[in-house]
C-alpha cells in the first residue's frame, strides 16, 4: 500500500485489483499524485481480504480476467456486502456484453486496456461525481425523513392535543350552562356542589395538560434546575403508591413495593422524583390488563440506586421499543384513543415516558427498557446517590 500524507478532505481510498503489476504501479503512481490513498492487490481474493480489513475504501478498480477469481466475482461480491463502494472494470477484452453485464451488476465504469493515465483520472473523478451525488441525494433522504416525521409528530400532537383538551373543556362548557341556566334554581345544593366540582376537575385536568406540555420543553431545551435534598425513597414509593389506590382496585390489578428501599436515601430532586415514579407505574397500569400485577423493586451498589418498575402487560414490540420515549409516542392510534389515562391502553398526551427519561437525565442517571410482547416489561432506572444540584 502507498499512500500521501497530509491528504485533504477531497482524497478518497482507492483499492487496485489487478494480475498484472505494471497495470498495478501505474495505477498507484497516477492515484497518489492525484491526492489520494491507494491500496493494491494482485488477485480478486487479496482485494477481498483487504475490504474486509480496510473499512475506509471508497472505490474498487479491479480487472475483468484474472484467474481463480474474476473481475465480475470481484464485483458481486464487493456489491453484495459493501454496496457504497463503487467499481470501476478494467478489461483488455472489452465488448457490448460484458460492458451492459457490469453496468447491470452495479458498475460506475468501464475502462479499456492499455491504460493511459488521462484515462485513469476520468474514470475516478467520475467515480468520485457519483459518490458525491450519493451522499447528497443521502442527506437530502435525511432531510425529507425528518421533515415527515416532524409532520407525523405535529399531526399526531394535533390529534392527540385536541382529544385530550375536548373532554375537559366539554366539561366545562356543559356544566357552567346548567349552572348558568335557568332552572339552577331548581337544583339542590349537592346537585350545584357536584357540577362545580366537575368543573373544578375540568380546570385542574388543562392546567396538568399544560404544565406536562411546558416541562417538555423546558426539559428539551436543559432549563431545569434541580432542587435536590434528602428523599427517603421507600416513603416516596409509598405516597405515589396511594395515588393509585383506586385505579388499581378499579382494574383489580396488584402493586407491590420491594421492601429493600427501607431506610435508602438518595439526594435528588424530590418533587421530580415523584413525577417519575408516577408516571412509571401509570404507564405500567396503562398496558397491563385487569387482575395483572405490578411490582417496583430496589437495589443499590457505591454509586448506584436502581428501581426496577415491573409489569405483566402486553409488552412492546422490539421495532418499537426505540420510540417509547418519544415525544407523542402511543402504541395505540390516536383514533382509538381513551382519555382516562388509568384505563387499559388508556390515553394521555404521550409523553409521560418522555418526561420520565429527561428526569433521569436531568439527575444524571440511566434509564433502560426490556421488553417482550405479551409477557411484560421492566423499566430499569439507575439514579447517582449524590447530586451537584447544579443547573442541568
Amino acid at each position: 500500500m502507498n499512500s500521501v500524507e497530509g491528504n485533504s478532505k477531497t482524497s478518497y481510498a482507492i483499492l487496485i485489483i489487478d494480475d498484472e503489476d505494471t497495470v498495478r504501479k501505474i495505477c498507484d503512481y497516477v492515484l497518489v499524485k492525484a491526492g489520494h490513498v491507494v491500496y493494491t492487490a494482485e488477485s480478486g481474493f487479496q482485494g477481498l481480504e483487504i475490504l474486509r480489513t480496510t473499512e475506509n475504501i471508497d472505490i474498487v478498480v479491479t480487472d475483468l480476467k484474472m484467474p481463480n477469481m474474476d473481475g465480475q466475482s470481484v464485483l458481486q461480491q464487493v456489491k453484495r456486502d459493501w454496496p457504497h463502494v463503487e467499481v470501476i472494470m478494467m478489461t483488455g477484452y472489452a465488448t457490448v456484453e460484458y460492458a451492459i453485464d457490469a453496468m447491470k451488476a452495479g458498475a460506475a465504469d468501464f475502462i479499456l486496456k492499455p491504460l493511459s493515465t488521462d484515462q485513469i483520472r476520468v474514470a475516478i473523478k467520475k467515480c468520485i461525481e457519483r459518490i458525491e451525488l450519493n451522499k447528497e441525494i443521502s442527506t437530502l433522504r435525511l432531510a425529507n425523513k425528518k421533515l415527515v416525521e416532524l409532520k407525523e409528530i405535529k399531526e399526531k400532537f394535533l390529534a392527540i392535543t385536541s382529544h385530550e383538551l375536548r373532554t375537559p373543556v366539554g366539561h366545562i362548557k356543559g356544566y357552567f350552562n346548567i349552572l348558568n341556566d335557568d332552572f339552577v334554581d331548581e337544583m339542590s345544593d349537592a346537585e350545584i356542589a357536584e357540577c362545580k366540582n366537575i368543573i373544578r376537575n375540568a380546570i385542574q385536568d388543562l392546567e396538568e395538560l399544560l404544565t406536562s406540555m411546558f416541562d417538555v420543553v423546558r426539559f428539551r431545551q436543559n432549563r431545569i434546575v434541580l432542587q435536590v435534598e434528602e428523599v427517603n425513597l421507600a416513603a416516596l414509593l409509598q405516597q405515589v403508591q396511594s395515588g393509585f389506590k383506586l385505579a388499581l382496585h378499579e382494574r383489580q390489578l396488584t402493586l407491590e413495593i420491594d421492601n429493600v428501599s427501607n431506610g435508602i436515601v438518595i439526594i435528588a430532586d424530590r418533587l421530580k422524583l415523584k413525577a417519575m415514579l408516577t408516571e412509571l407505574i401509570k404507564n405500567a397500569i396503562k398496558f397491563t390488563e385487569n387482575e395483572g400485577h405490578i411490582s417496583v423493586r430496589v437495589a443499590t451498589d457505591k454509586r448506584y440506586c436502581h428501581i426496577h418498575v415491573k409489569d405483566t402487560g402486553i409488552g412492546i414490540p422490539h421495532a418499537e421499543q426505540g420510540k417509547i420515549f418519544d415525544p407523542f409516542y402511543e402504541v395505540q392510534h390516536s383514533d382509538y384513543h381513551s382519555s382516562h389515562d388509568t384505563n387499559f391502553k388508556g390515553g394521555g398526551l404521550g409523553i409521560g415516558l418522555t418526561l420520565v427519561k429527561e428526569i433521569v437525565l436531568a439527575h444524571q442517571g440511566e434509564i433502560k427498557v426490556e421488553s417482550h410482547v405479551g409477557e411484560g416489561s421492566v423499566f430499569a432506572v439507575s439514579l447517582p446517590h449524590e447530586q451537584k444540584g447544579d443547573e442541568m
